[in-house]
């Protein structure tokens, strides 16, 4: 990686989950305006490769973080990274996630557990470390990826995993509406279906294989959309018209989250 010299003055993005899927789109829309990176995922050749790609085409700096969130000393890492660069983070991007495709008593505790730490702990404990320096140099900008499914209380499987997005929403809601008043804005983004790798690592790719391709997202889409909706300072996003529009149609018959 590069020494980090074309950083200096630079404002610095967290995007975890940052070398694949909407992760990647966010990396790729921070750089393009000038943003230097700390992406963190747990593949180092990925990591290497898309630091690469980000160094080469945009001209910023990006810093490899290899980490597996899903573990308690997985945000440490972080931590750490950005005490050896000296910097403080100006936006931070929790992008980070996985599935659980079988039904809440079918799964093992060991899996649900890390899901919870990756979505929850992970989410939480990032934010924590990066909200202080914000707040002193009042600018800031935070967004945490949740779920359309986290929306809306339906019975079905990915119980654990929709439940753990409701606490992203809950939780960015909450320090939005504190924090806005001193510049660090927090926003829950809510993506239905998005073409990621997603439904392929969590198992569930043949059950959606057959959804119509209109009501799919494309992650550059997401992220750009959800850039500009924190900027304005907003707490959630459902992005997407018809996403949107089934979000409001079923705030009216069933429990809302969001």
């Amino acid at each position: 990686m590069k020494s980090g010299s074309r950083g200096v003055g630079a404002r610095l993005a967290i995007v975890t989950g940052g070398t694949s899927g909407i992760g990647w789109g966010f990396a790729r829309a921070l750089a393009a305006a000038g943003t230097d990176l700390l992406i963190v995922a747990r593949d180092r050749g990925q990591l290497s490769a898309a630091c690469r790609y980000i160094e080469t085409d945009f001209g910023v700096s990006a810093y490899p973080c290899a980490a597996d969130l899903s573990l308690r000393e997985g945000v440490a890492e972080v931590t750490e990274a950005l005490h050896r660069l000296g910097r403080h983070a100006c936006y931070l991007v929790n992008s980070a996630g996985s599935g659980s495709p079988q039904r809440f008593e079918d799964t093992p505790w060991s899996s649900l557990a890390r899901l919870v730490d990756l979505h929850c702990h992970a989410t939480a404990n990032l934010c924590h470390v990066v909200i202080p320096e914000m707040r002193r140099r009042g600018f800031g900008r935070i967004i945490n990826i949740a779920s359309l499914s986290a929306t809306i209380s339906l019975a079905g499987e990915q119980e654990m995993y929709s439940a753990s997005k409701a606490f992203v929403i809950r939780l960015s809601s909450s320090l939005n509406r504190r924090l806005k008043s001193e510049g660090v804005y927090v926003t829950a983004v809510c993506p239905g279906l998005t073409r990621t790798r997603f439904h392929v690592n969590d198992g569930t790719a043949e059950r959606v294989r057959r959804i119509p391709g209109i009501i799919w997202l494309e992650p550059d889409a997401v992220a750009a959309q959800s850039l500009r909706w924190n900027e304005r300072g907003r707490e959630l996003l459902v992005p997407g018209r018809i996403n949107n529009l089934v979000y409001h149609l079923l705030r009216k018959r069933f429990g809302i989250v969001g």
